[in-house]
């Protein structure tokens, strides 16, 4: 029987490098394409991927 497959998503920390983008909330959560998170693509990319243990 295979196992399926698992994934571990490290998204975390201020950036940086982004300056006043992050000054209130982590590079995972800022917006991106207006009503998605930079998280979002990762967790679809998964999802479309068939990795359902995250």
């Amino acid at each position: 029987m295979m196992t399926s497959p698992a994934a571990i998503i490290l998204a975390g920390g201020k950036e940086s490098r982004l300056g006043a983008l992050t000054d209130h909330r982590v590079k995972p959560a800022l917006p991106m394409g207006g009503s998605y998170r930079l998280i979002d693509v990762a967790l679809s990319n998964l999802v479309h991927s068939r990795v359902r243990d995250i």
